[in-house]
């Protein structure tokens, strides 16, 4: 029977830049293996594809890419994306989006996930990026490759390519949504994703949006998720616009959701956010909303009743984002639901892992202006931290606009995924870390979730599958 299996793969000697269209990063990317359990996996750096297992399968693979872009002093919207090269298996990729603006603001941050369900043996994946019509690239900094082994009961995936992406200070749900894959318990109509009560049933979600947003104003986009038609702050992520030579919009998130007492209804909606207020983390103009190469996907994953997981909130908690330097983000003020024997609070900063385990970390953190009259700009990169040490393969990071005597833009969000090797009784943190100017601005109320999953409790349900036999050739 099939175990759990990660690869991490981090560094890179990347030297050629993305162009404006998609392809694969050429030159070294995850240049070094951190991890690879039982050699299961074979990651190309050079032509950035990653091969699964001949047999010994899992139910699913979840596959994860961190990319920092740094600039040569001026503009370019860096996205990256997975796709599926040889084999069979249901996929979905949500591609992400990374903005740099200046040499003050040079760092951009971009992050993609994929998921398979079901997948051949040897199967193949691509890694991809693509730029805007701007050029202003300069080299790599941190790269994170990752793919872990998955265990669960069901799951349905769901993509739509939209034509459109509302803006306004209202929420709207997105229409055209397909199913990819069913679920038992998970059934879509009127592009509402409706999960029908079960108590206690735990699920990994999946979700995000892209495209090119065909607006020469500056603007900005949230997306995330309407839960039982109340916008769920804890499940978003922003994107920055500047124009049509900065278009692409970019937005990643994940988490856990429950079930209790009743079915769950689910929309993904899109909107440029609240209002300009101090705290509101909205932008004055929608800018067009005509989106061309529109691609939304929604995973929801599951899971065994044996795997153990923790989500919270920084419900109470709104947290200053320092003009300098790094600061501690409350992740744990509000504990949703939580697996005691595997998850703990430790205090309103952090989370103690109880035992030894590998952990999956999702975590959503969005920000709104605190400065609204404030020209500067703002970038900031956030960590999880291991007992206050920052955990330098895990991250995300963002640009915040601000006042521009118009046209004003005062969201931010960072928004990762992925594994810690975690020992009994270590606490799990976050930490947001300045790279760039220094506007104001705060982690809102009930706008983060910290979301784990104790790995080692996934039960395999299932006996492997061995299937076609796929290989690279160089």
């Amino acid at each position: 029977m099939s175990t759990l299996k990660i690869g991490r793969w981090t560094g890179n000697t990347i030297t050629i830049a993305p162009t404006t269209t998609w392809s694969n990063p050429l030159g070294g990317t995850g240049t070094t293996e951190i991890r690879n359990d039982s050699s299961a996996y074979s990651w190309n750096s050079s032509s950035c594809q990653l091969l699964l297992p001949f047999s010994d399968l899992a139910d699913g693979y979840l596959i994860n890419a961190s990319i920092e872009i740094i600039g040569a002093g001026g503009r370019q919207t860096t996205c990256t994306r997975w796709t599926q090269f040889l084999g069979t298996g249901n996929f979905a990729s949500q591609p992400g989006q990374s903005y740099v603006r200046d040499g003050s603001n040079n760092n951009g941050f971009t992050n993609t996930w994929a998921f398979v369900d079901n997948p051949s043996g040897g199967s193949v994946f691509n890694l991809e990026w693509i730029r805007d019509t701007d050029s202003s690239f300069s080299s790599v900094g941190n790269v994170t490759i990752e793919v872990i082994s998955l265990f669960y009961d069901d799951c349905a995936i769901f993509k739509a390519s939209p034509t459109v992406m509302p803006g306004g200070i209202i929420p709207t749900s997105l229409t055209g949504f397909t199913e990819e894959k069913s679920a038992t318990n998970v059934t879509l109509a009127s592009d509402t994703f409706t999960i029908a009560h079960t108590t206690g049933k735990r699920y990994i979600a999946l979700g995000g949006g892209f495209g090119s947003l065909e607006s020469n104003s500056r603007t900005q986009r949230w997306t995330g998720l309407l839960v039982n038609g109340v916008i769920a702050n804890e499940f978003k992520g922003y994107s920055y616009v500047r124009n049509l030579n900065n278009s692409f919009i970019g937005t990643t998130w994940s988490g856990l959701l429950r079930t209790i007492g009743s079915d769950v209804d689910l929309n993904i909606y899109s909107y440029r956010g609240n209002n300009t207020a101090s705290g509101g983390g909205g932008a004055d103009v929608d800018g067009s909303t005509v989106l061309t190469q529109g691609d939304f996907n929604f995973v929801l994953i599951e899971l065994n009743d044996d795997t153990e997981v923790f989500r919270a909130t920084n419900f109470s908690d709104t947290q200053p984002i320092a003009a300098t330097g790094s600061t501690t983000c409350p992740v744990a003020a509000n504990l949703n639901f939580n697996d005691a024997t595997s998850f703990t609070i430790t205090d309103n900063d952090n989370v103690n892992v109880v035992q030894d385990m590998d952990t999956l970390i999702m975590i959503n953190a969005s920000g709104a202006s605190t400065n609204i009259s404030s020209g500067l700009r703002g970038e900031v990169r956030m960590n999880v931290t291991l007992d206050g040490v920052e955990d330098t393969d895990l991250f995300d990071g963002n640009y915040i606009r601000g006042n521009q005597g118009g046209q004003d833009t005062f969201g931010w969000s960072g928004n990762l995924i992925g594994y810690v090797e975690s020992n009994a009784n270590q606490d799990l943190g976050l930490l947001a870390t300045r790279t760039g100017n220094g506007h104001l601005f705060s982690l809102n109320s009930g706008w983060t979730s910290f979301n784990a999953i104790n790995l080692d409790t996934m039960v395999p349900v299932t006996p492997p599958v061995t299937e076609k036999r796929y290989f690279i050739i160089s």
